[in-house]
């Protein structure tokens, strides 16, 4: 069996999530981290990512790191947005042994519901749709990585 553990916490940044990964006793299979949003300072972002992949390394799990968005006017508007430059910064540190990377935004932006008003409770988070949305992409994506 498999054992997971999803880091979700509310307005948590990548360093709150390193100091609750610290403290576990033990460690899963696979860590889903999603992340980004709440992290302003890409440097220290990137500085995170690389120490959670280090003790990815030393204790034997894999980490899928999902882009974390917010909702945009247009796709257009993707580039300008932090999260999404914080993913373009750190993508280079993926790869297929300790750390997955899953950029789900634009399948999301392109997605035909995107505009009908029904994917974000308000800008930043998800309507219980829009998660049902997010969570078939991501199984999408997880099919294909752990196949």
């Amino acid at each position: 069996s498999l054992d997971a553990k999803n880091f979700a916490e509310i307005a948590a940044n990548s360093t709150h999530l390193l100091e609750t990964l610290k403290k576990l006793k033990r460690y899963p299979h696979y860590l889903i981290l999603h992340s980004g949003v709440n992290d302003l300072n890409k440097e220290l972002f990137k500085k995170n990512l690389i120490e959670f992949r280090e003790i990815a390394k030393l204790n034997n799990f894999k980490i899928i790191f999902i882009e974390e968005f917010t909702y945009l006017n247009k796709l257009e508007e993707l580039p300008f947005s932090y999260s999404h430059q914080n993913y373009q910064y750190v993508k280079n540190l993926c790869d297929e042994k300790t750390m997955y990377c899953i950029q789900l935004s634009e399948s999301f932006f392109e997605s035909s519901a995107y505009d009908s008003g029904l994917l974000w409770s308000e800008w930043v988070h998800f309507s219980t749709f829009g998660q049902e949305v997010f969570a078939n992409l991501i199984s999408k994506e997880l099919k294909r990585l752990l196949n």
